[in-house]
């Protein structure tokens, strides 16, 4: 599908060297781009429903459990795909 959208300048120019220095073409570097950026909301989501699934469990053992929880998910959050 083809679609038409205002960007600024400067992130048209970063993204056309990055899809030049890698071979791809500019609407591949976009869908990839949206791809990570809707897996990153999912995941946001995911966590703000553990968060809230497991809010008010206050043993020892939740507690650990859900600061390892949080600790693996904003790394994954903050991974780059590229």
């Amino acid at each position: 599908m083809k679609t038409a959208i205002s960007i600024e300048d400067d992130l048209f120019d970063e993204v056309e060297r990055y899809a030049k220095e890698h071979h791809f073409k500019r609407s591949e570097v976009f869908a990839a781009a949206l791809r990570v950026f809707f897996d990153q909301v999912k995941a946001r989501q995911m966590l703000e429903a553990l968060n809230e699934a497991y809010a008010g469990q206050d043993t020892t053992e939740d507690r650990k459990r859900l600061k390892s929880a949080k600790k693996y998910h904003a790394k994954r959050l903050s991974r780059e795909a590229f």
